[in-house]
C-alpha cells in the first residue's frame, strides 16, 4: 500500500494556506527523499539473483517508484542449499582495495565469493569478490536502502503513519525557503529545517533497534 503526497495537506496548509497543490506535493516528495537518505529506514529485499560462474557484476532492479541509495545487506548460498545456509558477505571498498592490495584483486576467483562492493556512481549494480567460479541458482539475496523516485506521486505507508510530522517539517522548510513566493520566510524555514534534521536523527535509532526497546548503547559493567 502507498500514501498520496497530497495526504500532507492538513499538516501544511494551516501554516502556508496559499501554496498550490503541485508545489506542496513537490515539497513533500523532497522531504520524503531527504528523510530516506538521512535515515536509511526504507529497506527491501529484492528478488533473488542467479549467480553465474565467472561473472562479477550483477544488476539490481529498482522497485517501482523507488531508487536504490545503497546496499544494506547481501547474502550468498551455494547452489541447491536451503535458505538456512545463506551467509552474509562483507562489504569492501574498491578505493581501499586499490590502495592496499595489488592491482590483480579484482580478477581473483574462487568457488564462492567472500565479499561485495558497489560503485558510488552506480548503486544499481553489485560486484562480487572473489569472482565465483561455480553457479548458484537464486544464490544472492540483496537488501537495499531506498528513497522515493523524483516522479513519484505516492510514498510508503510507514512514512506517513510513523513520520507524518517529520515529513511535514521538511516540506515546510522547503516551501518557506522559496524566494519570490508570498509565503517566503527564511526564519521559519530555518526553524523547520532544524526540527526536521533532529527528527531524522531520532528516526535513525530505529535502524539500530528496530521497533523494540533494545538499548542503543553498551552498558557499563559494575565493578565489585
Amino acid at each position: 500500500m502507498a500514501t498520496a503526497l497530497s495526504s500532507w495537506e492538513p499538516e501544511i496548509l494551516p501554516d502556508i494556506p496559499d501554496v498550490p497543490r503541485p508545489a506542496l506535493e513537490n515539497a513533500v516528495r523532497n522531504a520524503c527523499i531527504e528523510f530516506c537518505e538521512r535515515t536509511h529506514l526504507w529497506t527491501q529485499d529484492l528478488d533473488r539473483i542467479d549467480v553465474e560462474a565467472d561473472t562479477r557484476e550483477y544488476a539490481l532492479t529498482e522497485p517501482s517508484g523507488a531508487e536504490i541509495i545503497l546496499i544494506d545487506d547481501l547474502k550468498y548460498k551455494q547452489d541447491g542449499a536451503d535458505d538456512d545456509q545463506f551467509t552474509t558477505l562483507g562489504p569492501i571498498s574498491e578505493n581501499q582495495k586499490n590502495l592496499q592490495d595489488s592491482g590483480s584483486w579484482k580478477y581473483r576467483d574462487s568457488a564462492t565469493p567472500s565479499g561485495y562492493y558497489a560503485l558510488p556512481d552506480n548503486p544499481t549494480e553489485v560486484l562480487l569478490y572473489n569472482i565465483p567460479t561455480v553457479a548458484s541458482s537464486e544464490g544472492l539475496l540483496v537488501k537495499v536502502c531506498l528513497r522515493p523516485s523524483r516522479d513519484c506521486t505516492t510514498v510508503q505507508d510507514f512514512i506517513y503513519k510513523s513520520h507524518f510530522k517529520t515529513i511535514g517539517l521538511g516540506a515546510k522548510a522547503d516551501l518557506f525557503a522559496r524566494k519570490g513566493q508570498a509565503w517566503y520566510d527564511l526564519k521559519e524555514s530555518t526553524k523547520c529545517e532544524y526540527k526536521f534534521i533532529n527528527a531524522c536523527n531520532d528516526a535513525m535509532v530505529l535502524k539500530m533497534t528496530g521497533a523494540t526497546k533494545r538499548a542503543t548503547r553498551v552498558q557499563m559493567r559494575e565493578f565489585i
